[in-house]
């Protein structure tokens, strides 16, 4: 019997994106506004091999 586990962002890090370069709106120009990072995700296995 094999258990197995995976988890990926598990201390739920943020990556953020990278900043705005548009030149034209200088309202959002060098600005961080998103993240590169999805949710928590873990996962869990049980394998009965015989």
């Amino acid at each position: 019997m094999t258990f197995r586990t995976e988890a990926y962002n598990l201390f739920n890090n943020v990556n953020f994106g990278n900043p705005g370069t548009t030149l034209t709106t200088a309202q959002s120009f060098g600005k961080i506004s998103a993240t590169t990072t999805g949710a928590r995700f873990m996962q869990m296995a049980l394998r009965y091999d015989f």
